[in-house]
């Protein structure tokens, strides 16, 4: 696929190949690693990159995601991190109007072609051993204002949100050795015309950038609901917990099992609860076709597993009391694999 600078400038382009927004959830491959927060499906790329930067489109360089091209003169740029903290343009800050009035008469969705900085960021890596011969993904956390990603000179896609994740499969572009990671950030799009707001404007890739591996079957997204058991009484509550699913490679997700254990503040399993994902897949079917619940819809009656849970801790200000909730995919042999 070509990209082009005119989504730039196209309000019904935001995204180009970007995996749909999900809940915000770590995986790991078991449950030690979760407990220790150390996933070893989830590989950092932060730190140091190669960084050039040009003040306007016309100036920039539009050939260095290609393998070919080297980055010798490129400066060292840290991610995450703003541009204009590291010493590239200034940080700007206007309240009641938009950054470019009265330097030149714009309306949407057209934006400077004189003024729009952008940002061409290499990152060159090595698979570790856990993501090799896996599904890999790649998430920005957070890319200020628009991003087109390449990666070994192919073209992955394109995205405009500032402050919410941005996704993208690597699989069919990845190796285990010698990957070459492009980003070209531009800090004006279409978008910015619904940034007119009391902020700071900077640009560049402010927050976390990592790889993921998922499984053929794996949790994309989920909903937890905490009801009253009954009406009128506050003492018991009904724990609901729907998980959505992502299935890959014509597997239909046969004997494999979702599981969720609630722990308490002390780390005690107090309850674990225990689906089937072929029989869960059918109820979303069916839901979706009587147009009740699926993530992007709404509540719906009754949750895909669930189960009371008598007198639970509350939470108040002076007795700030959390749950844990594992939520964890079994194969058909029992093993967890997320």
């Amino acid at each position: 696929m070509k990209y082009t600078l005119d989504w730039l400038t196209d309000p019904e382009v935001f995204a180009v190949n970007r995996i749909a927004a999900h809940s915000d959830h770590r995986i790991y491959s078991n449950h030690l690693e979760a407990d220790a927060d150390n996933s070893s499906l989830i590989q950092n790329l932060n730190g140091t990159w190669k960084f050039a930067w040009t003040k306007n489109p016309s100036e920039w360089k539009q050939k260095f995601y290609e393998e070919s091209d080297r980055t010798d003169n490129f400066d060292n740029i840290q991610v995450p991190g703003h541009m204009e903290l590291q010493g590239y343009g200034k940080p700007q800050y206007v309240n009641t109007i938009y950054p470019w009035e009265g330097q030149e008469h714009l309306r949407p969705p057209f934006i400077s072609e004189k003024d729009n900085p952008v940002g061409s960021y290499v990152r060159y890596f090595d698979l570790n051993d856990a993501l090799k011969n896996k599904r890999v993904f790649i998430s920005f956390q957070g890319v200020e204002t628009a991003m087109y990603v390449w990666l070994n000179g192919e073209f992955i896609g394109y995205s405009e949100d500032s402050f919410t994740p941005s996704e993208f499969e690597l699989t069919p572009n990845i190796r285990e050795k010698d990957n070459k990671l492009a980003v070209a950030v531009f800090k004006r799009s279409s978008a910015s015309w619904l940034e007119d707001q009391d902020f700071w404007r900077f640009g560049g890739i402010h927050r976390s950038i990592h790889l993921i591996h998922t499984p053929d079957i794996h949790v994309c997204d989920y909903a937890v609901r905490t009801l009253p058991a009954s009406a009128g009484d506050y003492e018991d509550f009904i724990l609901q917990i729907d998980p959505q699913f992502n299935i890959y490679g014509g597997m239909t997700g046969k004997g494999y099992t979702i599981q969720g254990m609630l722990k308490d503040a002390t780390g005690k399993v107090i309850v674990t609860l225990q689906g089937e994902v072929e029989d869960i897949l059918d109820l979303e079917h069916k839901a979706s076709r009587m147009n009740e619940w699926y993530p992007q819809r709404g509540p719906r009656k009754m949750g895909r597993l669930s189960t009371v849970i008598k007198s639970p801790e509350r939470w108040t200000a002076e007795t700030p009391y959390l749950y844990k909730l594992h939520l964890a995919l079994l194969n058909p042999e029992g093993k967890v694999i997320e």
